[in-house]
């Protein structure tokens, strides 16, 4: 229960600070002209989603046949680890085009 607590905390700091991040480049759209800044939007952009993405909840209560087939659909497709794995292979890749962008 503990370690739940812990990612549960860090897994909202991230995407409260990354969400921070995005605000002042979305406010003056002529700081994503620049290739890094792109990147790095694009970066903080999908860190949000891969923390979302982990917080996926199941259902719980009393719902009817239907309702609970429908949602169990819904979270077996989100919470499988197929969307994680691409989000990660996603912020590599894009953390490589930041380090080529730079050099």
């Amino acid at each position: 229960m503990f370690f739940k607590c812990c990612f549960g905390v860090v897994a909202a700091a991230s995407f409260i600070f990354n969400f921070l991040f995005c605000v002042p480049l979305l406010k003056r759209p002529s700081m994503l002209k620049k290739g890094h800044n792109i990147l790095s939007f694009s970066l903080a952009a999908v860190d949000m989603l891969t923390c979302e993405f982990r917080q996926f909840p199941y259902p719980k209560g009393n719902h009817t046949q239907k309702e609970l087939r429908h949602k169990w659909r819904l979270c077996r497709l989100l919470d499988n680890r197929y969307p994680l794995f691409g989000m990660g292979k996603i912020s590599i890749l894009l953390v490589a085009c930041l380090a080529i962008e730079s050099w």
